[in-house]
């Protein structure tokens, strides 16, 4: 069976039905395209469905199959943003560092400040839903990517351990700051 008429089958098939469908295609022997090609469908069906982890474990296994460095990076950038959105951040920095590992050197500076930009706006997220510890955690990852951005992280971590009443920690950070001066 090749791709086309994999994709074909499956057309009319409801998502339960594909994902046993891809399942049971799965563990026979196929040809690497048509297993991407389904693996693609398992992880946008898992998507929809906001399963996000699940998602992004096939986002990273498609990446591991692809043959070229634009699609294996293209597909854990994919990985990282979920993992980000269901707040696994040690697999989100794992994917993400893949993503800089395989971009290149051209583009590795962009790509970093578009990461980074995605923790920012998910920190700044939560801070919003006062998600406080959450944000903490996202707010701490950005430095572990981008040290350069430690003054505005510590700014925003001060405010967020005074938040969730750890004054200690929040004039640990004032006094970094002040230092940096």
């Amino acid at each position: 069976m090749n791709v086309d008429e994999f994709l074909q089958q499956i057309r009319s098939l409801s998502d339960e039905k594909k994902l046993e469908y891809i399942e049971r295609l799965l563990q026979s022997s196929v040809t690497k395209e048509l297993k991407i090609a389904a693996l693609k469908i398992k992880a946008s069906i898992y998507e929809k469905r906001k399963f996000y982890n699940s998602a992004a474990k096939e986002y990273c296994y498609i990446a591991e199959l692809s043959d070229t460095f634009r699609e294996k990076e293209e597909f854990y950038f994919k990985a990282g943003l979920l993992f980000l959105l269901k707040d696994s951040y040690e697999e989100a920095e794992e994917s993400f560092r893949k993503v800089l590992a395989l971009t290149p050197l051209s583009k590795r500076e962009e790509t970093k400040e578009k990461i980074v930009s995605l923790y920012f706006n998910h920190a700044m997220s939560l801070e919003k839903k006062k998600k406080y510890v959450r944000a903490i955690k996202a707010y701490e990852t950005i430095l572990n990517l981008d040290p350069e951005k430690t003054k505005t992280v510590y700014e925003k971590l001060s405010f967020l351990y005074e938040a969730i009443g750890r004054p200690d920690q929040a004039t640990k950070l004032k006094q970094k700051l002040k230092n940096q001066a």
